[in-house]
């Protein structure tokens, strides 16, 4: 960004009073302390997180970005193998060790191949930031 952000709170009485050093502070601290998976925010908690780091330019936003694309892919991906659960036992009892079966790729709203460990990303999420 080419101009520094200022956050402001609004109190009752009218006054604005600039926060942006404490939000920071507190962003800083969330980003650096979550091991990003462990279940210590919920995809539910990590959205504010992101919108925050996002709105403000602040900076590893990407880490909890990934991270709602990630949950979002894997609670689609469950309900793909719930729907269509014939379907994906033969998949994995054709894939055998790793081996790729071929397939159509159906991608989650997160770019992903909901198929198990199919690794094949659309165009534009791969390239996404």
């Amino acid at each position: 960004m080419s101009e520094k952000l200022h956050i402001f709170v609004r109190q009752a009485d009218g006054t604005e009073d600039d926060i942006t050093e404490g939000v920071q502070a507190l962003y800083d601290l969330v980003i650096g302390s979550v091991d990003w998976g462990s279940g210590f925010l919920s995809a539910e908690d990590a959205v504010p997180v992101a919108r925050l780091g996002r709105l403000c330019g602040f900076g590893q936003v990407e880490e909890a970005e990934r991270y709602l694309r990630e949950q979002q892919h894997s609670e689609e991906q469950m309900q793909f193998i719930r729907e269509h659960r014939e379907a994906v036992e033969k998949y994995r009892a054709m894939s055998g060790y790793g081996y790729q079966v071929p397939h159509d790729h159906v991608f989650s709203s997160a770019g992903m191949c909901m198929w198990p460990y199919c690794p094949a990303q659309q165009e534009s999420a791969a390239s996404a930031p």
